[in-house]
């Protein structure tokens, strides 16, 4: 899937480790970010690539598919006895800080601190990435973009720390 995501693994991981540090996580946490990192596209595993390559908008249908990898994902990863902590960071970071993201409509602290900085990081890879029926932003106005959903589809903490971060 290299065509989703345009920061470099090594760079992505290092941004979501920063801003684990940043906010003082416990060398738990901080492994679970890691391997969820590194794993946390399993899901798109048997999604149509036509999907990821379309110049248009998602169809509702085309969207559902989308929406079910962080699950498919968890369940691929929960398998594992020893990455069963990073399940829910998977699993989770595709939720919003106001409760309007899936797959549960967690909000704030009720999703792990994992997700939440899982999803800031992806929010930011997607911006400066661009998508085919999206122009890619600067990394200025990626952040900025960041800045204006902090409290909504973002925890302020984890955008603070990541602009820290950046």
């Amino acid at each position: 899937f290299a065509h989703t995501r345009k920061l470099p693994t090594e760079v992505f991981l290092k941004i979501t480790l920063s801003i684990a540090d940043r906010l003082n996580l416990s060398e738990e946490e901080k492994q679970a970010i890691h391997y969820a990192t590194l794993l946390k596209d399993a899901g798109k595993i048997g999604l149509p690539d036509e999907i990821f390559k379309k110049p248009t908008k998602l169809t509702g249908e085309e969207y559902r598919l989308v929406r079910q990898h962080p699950v498919k994902g968890a369940m691929i990863v929960q398998s594992f006895e020893s990455l069963k902590p990073v399940a829910p960071v998977i699993l989770y970071s595709h939720e919003n800080y106001d409760g309007s993201g899936y797959p549960q409509g967690l909000k704030g602290t009720e999703i792990p601190i994992g997700a939440r900085i899982l999803a800031v990081v992806n929010a930011f890879d997607a911006l400066i990435a661009g998508r085919p029926y999206k122009t890619r932003a600067t990394v200025k106005e990626a952040i900025e973009e960041l800045k204006r959903t902090k409290g909504t589809q973002f925890d302020p903490r984890v955008v603070d720390a990541f602009e820290g971060a950046i």
